[in-house]
């Protein structure tokens, strides 16, 4: 899946519902640019 970044550099709001389903801090994901199983 992808997530759409506004210009500003934030995640646009479907992060707060991927935090909420449990995959942990999604922001720090994406700055390590590391996949999560």
């Amino acid at each position: 899946w992808s997530i759409n970044i506004s210009t500003a550099g934030i995640a646009a709001t479907q992060v707060a519902a991927i935090n909420a389903t449990g995959t942990g801090n999604i922001n720090t994901q994406i700055a390590n640019a590391e996949p999560t199983d």
